[in-house]
């Protein structure tokens, strides 16, 4: 009977200590197990981030290495514009002094006479020169012609024998006056056409525009000194007007 309790005992003792070592060995097992996960948690975080970084610096090395050696395209306000080169055409006066005009240069203040005839009156318009020749006689001076010049050429061209005091240049028509009739010529010489009827003796120009022409003459039929407002052929609706002069 003593013996068989010694067996027990020893029996439970053996399995004490067997339940102790195995709860020793779950403990090493897990304390094992647990920092090979940790470790490799962090391994494939610093993979991870090995990865993001060596992404990020291909792509900086994609933007700024290799490709950045070609200059990136400039905007446009860091363009600079070629400087363009500008030739200014002389600018010139003109002055008349007795019956000759002069041009005088605006840079060097050069005067120089201009080939023509004694002008009596004179219109520049773009560039060309319009003017009335003159004589000066023993009875005074003497009207003749309408001539045009252009100024860049110098080329003068005679448009009309005229012994108008006065002369208008409208667009591209000159009114004037010869024989004391009143006319229009086109600035290229064409088309001369009266204008004053066959009533309307010894005309004198006063104006003209592109609607109305303006001018001083005799009614014949009444033998009274009149004015005459006459519409022009750009004027279709235009109405007329005569009022005697006292």
């Amino acid at each position: 009977m003593e013996f068989k309790k010694i067996i027990l005992i020893l029996m439970l003792s053996a399995c004490t200590i067997g339940m102790i070592g195995c709860t020793k060995e779950n403990k090493d097992s897990q304390s094992q197990t647990k920092p090979e996960y940790s470790t490799q948690s962090e391994s494939q975080t610093q993979s991870e981030n090995k990865n993001s970084v060596d992404s990020k610096n291909t792509t900086e090395k994609g933007t700024n290495g290799e490709n950045s050696n070609a200059k990136p395209s400039k905007t446009p306000s860091e363009i600079k514009k070629d400087d363009s080169t500008t030739t200014k055409n002389k600018i010139y006066t003109y002055k008349k002094e007795g019956y000759y005009l002069y041009r005088i240069s605006s840079d060097s203040n050069t005067k120089t006479k201009l080939k023509t005839e004694p002008i009596h009156d004179y219109v520049i318009v773009n560039n060309k020169l319009y003017y009335l020749s003159t004589d000066e006689g023993a009875n005074g001076i003497s009207l003749k012609a309408l001539y045009k010049v252009d100024l860049a050429t110098d080329v003068s061209t005679k448009l009309s024998d005229a012994d108008s005091a006065k002369f208008c240049v409208v667009d591209d028509d000159i009114y004037f006056s010869k024989n004391f009739i009143i006319y229009t010529i086109k600035t290229n010489g064409t088309g001369l056409t009266k204008i004053s009827s066959e009533n309307e003796k010894d005309a004198i120009l006063e104006s003209a525009s592109k609607e109305f022409v303006g001018y001083i003459c005799t009614d014949s039929k009444r033998n009274k000194r009149v004015r005459v407002i006459s519409p022009t052929k750009y004027n279709t609706h235009g109405v007329g007007a005569v009022e005697d002069i006292e």
